[in-house]
């Protein structure tokens, strides 16, 4: 059973935004470990958001996706194949 997170869509992205989503999201899911995929945007390195992510290494794995990711198969896109 997944548990109810809430409104955790903001109008705006913001590191601030992403750490309350964080926050929200460990919290629902207490005891387990929390698995992410998340892309190189800004707000995702915010240095709040940094330090807030070492405090919590236990709960939470975020795997960060490549900062370009052409077509499946297009020139350069070796770093792609491991997704």
């Amino acid at each position: 059973m997944k548990p109810d997170l809430g409104e955790t869509i903001a109008d705006t992205k913001s590191g601030w935004h992403f750490l309350v989503f964080l926050m929200v999201l460990v919290k629902a899911y207490a005891g387990g470990k929390v698995r992410l995929v998340c892309d190189k945007g800004r707000f995702h390195h915010t240095h709040a958001v940094r330090q807030w992510l070492e405090a919590h290494a236990g709960q939470l794995t975020i795997y960060w996706l490549p900062p370009y990711c052409p077509s499946p198969g297009a020139p350069g896109s070796s770093a792609c194949g491991a997704i």
